[in-house]
């Protein structure tokens, strides 16, 4: 045996050596000993046969199962000990059949890793009917592995949930068990290893994958438009590989996850775009009209109805909050609180530090053989990862030296200039081996009107940081007009605007999700009910605006018949062009543009133009253009690439593919390429929302024919047009 080897047997022999005398040969028999020796009688269901007494392995004898479960329902035993042989099939609850009623407390020591296992052996003492709800209690020994076991469960608890009602709270799920094993939990996960390549490479990832952008803001459309399996997914991966660390850095990798994950469920929550909970809106909601925003009404109450062709209503209507908002005496409690609690310099004092400490945080970033002063002083020439941590560390020191109990602080978001006097009333500082982590610094503020405070991290602010204005407030001594505005609002009734997507909630999601509206909120009507629906967050936005959803290519087409008979209506006015495109507006991935040609008055036809591009230009990174082919796109539309690159090709220095036909005239061809559109989102112009939910409608009736007329049979079908009276603008000009 080597020398090495023989130390290190010899260490763990004294480990060994070391464990206490009074360490339990059967931990349960010795539970029971105890119990005995204060007056608590138990008993137990396991199956076993052997048990351990007075340093002897005896053989078990007891009474059965059933004798066991009446003694203590009737109050015969205190305790009542079990496994998996007594976690099906009892009753353990306190039921008002029981003799006892005392409230049970149910203490799970080891739970079964079956979820199915688990709630059975959850509902032997938490039962319909019982006269007292059980207290439960977790004994957990907090190392990351056990964690990652009750992360699982409560992963698979959060899906039955949804599965079950659509929530996926779960009156199972262990509040103090950090949810990690989610969409956003991968986002958390990912920015930390990001930033800690040592905690990268030592788990066994490769540096390179992993996207290192230190102002990179939350993108609620990536996170709901994704679902993420937990057992593939990156911080499944990272809790399972953590094995490997020591204890101490395991508890420091969770730290630094967790104060990630909060920092972008708080920045969700500002977006109401939080998948991982429905959120409540506060207060009431008067609902003061509701119209028909795309779908079809049936005219009879029929319940067989699918849920995914019900129609989607637009709901208008005030919110009024009804809690007391915060006085402006309860508002200087608050700011004095906090000057003697968080110090009248705020964070100023770890401003001065992370001064001292950046050349630190900045020396992975440097180019070798390069300083610090010189790469500061020639920040340009520096690369972009220098660059950005710079700028990022400059920010986060910006806001340690000017945050201060009492102050004001201002931010602008979307094009809106920010008066409100939001009063920073507490700071949350983190320990000191977190210090120079922005999620883990916390400010809560106070706004006039609001009944609660607001909590900002700094990681949030610092992606604002270009916005960001400081003005006194309290800070300095009582501000008459400060707080003058603050006893205004709190005798005033607070009541703001409210649009809400509700019937086809499905429909209303991926609305929300196109077009960044908001999340699923349940919100309370002025009698008490509550309701399910999409809040739009954006209050400058009228929903009624965004383009309008074409359901099938036969409102499509019938919509061009309707142009080519001149009765075609856009909003109050007859229309004389109509454009459809699928994808962004902006950037289509298809678009048609039908409208009156320039030989409007030698001819009643229409002139449809038709684009599908072959590449596209898509946002790559740090702002530059990235040019995309789209062969990928006519994978599942074979019919569609033969028509427009085979049968007709024509290449655009443009890189997409350019057609103009004639309707009538080109019926078949434009039939054709609607036929290999069945199944693609086609969205048109807000103002003909009305025409394609009456089209719609009209379609479902059994005269929908005359709709589409001009795609089948001979031309003369189409009604010909009058010879306008003046000329109309081309829409090919």
């Amino acid at each position: 045996m080597s020398e090495e080897i023989a130390t290190r047997a010899a260490a763990i022999e004294a480990m060994i050596a070391d464990l206490p005398a009074s360490l339990p040969a059967s931990p349960l028999d010795d539970l029971q000993t105890k119990l005995a020796a204060h007056g608590l009688r138990s008993g137990e269901i396991s199956g076993r046969q052997l048990v351990y007494r007075d340093g002897q392995i005896l053989r078990r004898s007891a009474p059965s199962r059933r004798e066991i479960v009446d003694a203590f329902n009737a109050g015969d035993l205190d305790v009542l000990i079990y496994n998996q042989a007594g976690a099906t099939g009892g009753s353990y609850h306190a039921a008002p059949e029981f003799q006892d009623q005392r409230p049970r407390t149910l203490i799970e020591m080891e739970t079964p890793l079956d979820i199915i296992k688990y709630i059975q052996a959850q509902g032997r003492s938490n039962r319909y009917g019982q006269v007292a709800r059980p207290r439960i209690v977790s004994v957990m020994t907090g190392l990351i592995p056990e964690m990652r076991i009750l992360q699982q469960r409560n992963c698979k608890l959060r899906s039955m949930g949804a599965s079950v009602d659509g929530n996926r709270s779960h009156p199972l799920l262990l509040d103090d068990i950090p949810d990690l094993l989610n969409i956003v939990g991968d986002r958390a996960t990912c920015n930390v290893l990001a930033g800690h390549q040592d905690l990268t490479r030592r788990l066994g990832f490769q540096s390179h994958l992993i996207k290192d952008d230190p102002q990179q803001t939350v993108d609620e459309s990536d996170i709901l438009g994704r679902s993420s399996n937990s057992t593939h997914s990156i911080a499944n991966k990272v809790l399972s590989r953590s094995i490997v660390l020591p204890a101490s850095e395991q508890t420091r990798l969770i730290s630094l996850i967790r104060y990630e994950f909060d920092a972008i469920v708080e920045e969700l929550d500002s977006k109401d775009a939080n998948p991982l909970k429905t959120r409540e809106l506060p207060g009431e909601v008067e609902i003061r009209a509701s119209t028909l925003y795309s779908g079809i009404e049936s005219l009879d109450d029929s319940h067989d109805t699918s849920a995914f062709f019900s129609p989607l209503y637009l709901a208008t209507g005030i919110h009024q909050y009804t809690e007391r908002p915060i006085s402006s005496e309860e508002l200087q409690h608050l700011v004095r609180q906090s000057q003697i609690r968080d110090g009248a310099d705020g964070f100023a004092p770890r401003a001065d530090w992370l001064v001292q400490t950046m050349p630190k945080h900045l020396q992975t970033y440097q180019r070798p053989g390069v300083t610090y002063s010189e790469a500061v002083r020639t920040i340009d020439d520096q690369p972009y990862r220098f660059r950005r941590k710079y700028q990022h560390l400059q920010a986060f020191h910006h806001l340690l030296s000017n945050i201060k109990p009492g102050r004001v602080i201002h931010f602008d978001e979307e094009d809106h200039t920010d008066t409100t006097l939001r009063t920073i009333v507490r700071l949350v500082s983190p320990e000191p081996k977190y210090a120079a982590m922005p999620q883990a610094y916390k400010i809560h503020t106070v706004s006039p009107g609001h009944a609660q405070a607001e909590v900002f991290s700094l990681s949030r602010l610092i992606n604002m940081s270009a916005t960001i204005r400081f003005a006194t407030g309290l800070n300095v001594g009582d501000n008459p007009r400060h707080l003058e505005d603050f006893s205004h609002q709190s005798t005033s009734e607070r009541k703001t605007p409210i649009q809400i997507l509700t019937g086809n909630l499905l429909e209303a999601i991926e609305l929300a999700k196109n077009n960044r509206l908001g999340s699923m909120s349940l919100y309370r009507d002025s009698c008490g009910r509550m309701h399910r629906g999409i809040v739009v967050r954006k209050r400058n936005i009228d929903v009624r605006i965004l383009p309008a959803t074409i359901p099938t290519t036969e409102t499509a087409k019938s919509l061009i018949s309707l142009l080519a008979q001149d009765v075609l209506m856009a909003g109050d006015q007859r229309a004389d062009r109509i454009l459809f495109w699928s994808g962004e507006r902006n950037n289509p991935d298809i678009w048609l543009r039908i409208g009156q040609g320039r030989d409007y008055h030698h001819t009643n036809e229409l002139v449809v133009e038709l684009s599908i591009p072959y590449a596209k230009y898509t946002s790559g990174r740090h702002g530059s253009s990235v040019k995309r082919k789209l062969t990928g796109y006519y994978a599942d539309k074979p019919e569609l690439h033969e028509l427009m690159w085979v049968t007709h090709y024509e290449p655009h220095k443009h890189g997409f593919a350019l057609r103009r036909y004639h309707f009538p005239r080109d019926r078949e061809i434009l039939g054709r390429f609607f036929d290999c559109l069945k199944g693609v989102r086609l969205m048109t112009d807000s103002a003909f929302r009305d025409a394609v939910n009456r089209v719609s409608s009209e379609l479902e009736q059994p005269c929908a024919g005359q709709l589409l007329a001009g795609w089948d049979g001979p031309e003369s079908q189409t009604p010909t047009q009058s010879a306008p009276t003046q000329s109309r603008i081309s829409l090919l000009d």
